[in-house]
């Protein structure tokens, strides 16, 4: 589960499901993340990430392989790192 930490800039994931990592970070970001395929949003993350920075959150989980992104306007689209699936799930 996502925690606000001090002063709410930040959130604090410990095995937490992506899908409720995207939404906590979805709510304050003013750009969106979206994952292409519903069956990554049980991949558990954990750290440490500013709750208003989409962008930084998809890099961070790309530089370690976890995902692939793709930047779509104001959207970061999370996909499986071998995925090719152009579909979008919000």
């Amino acid at each position: 589960q996502a925690l606000p930490a001090d002063q709410g800039s930040r959130l604090h994931f410990s095995a937490t499901p992506l899908g409720e990592a995207v939404a906590s970070i979805n709510r304050q970001s003013s750009e969106t993340l979206a994952l292409a395929n519903p069956s990554l949003s049980g991949l558990p993350i954990s750290g440490v990430f500013a709750d208003d920075d989409a962008a930084t959150f998809a890099r961070a989980l790309q530089s370690i392989g976890l995902v692939r992104v793709e930047r779509r306007g104001r959207v970061w689209v999370l996909h499986a790192p071998s995925e090719a699936d152009p579909s979008v799930n919000f």
